[in-house]
């Protein structure tokens, strides 16, 4: 285990068998190159793979917005150091505002909602491309493009639990 990696074993707080191929921190706003991981992580997944937000829109093929800086940024990192997921928890803004609620998304008739200052928002949920299922984990009936189980040669040696979200959501 490298150095680099013990330290952010003792960062976390995490120290179990919960999750040994991940860890899950903190990401605070004075570390830069972790930050600016998180957003480049951010532009692959919502601009590139999911076109979901517009690329041109970021020059810098970072993905930000202005609910960052009201927010907690949280990372999961593999052994090689890499950033493999990320979640950010936004905090109502000073109207006590959450962005879904300044995108108009309406909720269930008669649900109230928990003051905003003892509640957040979970946005911009990831886990990096490399590490998601694959298609033939799950053959969806129908699918024309499946691959039959019996046809998988390659040997899985992925473990079937979420560790990376879990890692995120604990550190929340």
């Amino acid at each position: 285990m490298t150095r680099h990696y013990q330290r952010m074993l003792k960062d976390s707080h995490i120290l179990n068998d919960f999750s040994p191929n991940f860890i899950g921190i903190q990401l605070h706003s004075d570390d830069c190159t972790r930050i600016s991981s998180a957003q480049e992580l951010r532009f692959k997944t919502y601009c590139l793979e999911r076109k979901y937000l517009a690329p041109e829109k970021y020059v810098d093929q970072k993905e930000y917005d202005e609910y960052d800086c009201n927010s907690e940024h949280f990372g999961a990192f593999d052994r090689d150091h890499k950033l493999v997921g990320y979640v950010r928890l936004v905090h109502s803004d000073r109207s006590g505002y959450f962005p879904f609620q300044h995108y108009g998304l309406k909720l269930f008739s008669g649900f109230v909602l928990p003051p905003p200052k003892e509640s957040g928002e979970i946005s911009r949920l990831i886990v990096s491309q490399h590490y998601r299922r694959r298609r033939e984990d799950r053959i969806i009936p129908g699918d024309q493009n499946a691959t039959e189980c019996s046809e998988i040669k390659v040997p899985d040696r992925r473990i079937h639990s979420p560790q990376i979200l879990l890692n995120l959501y604990r550190q929340m």
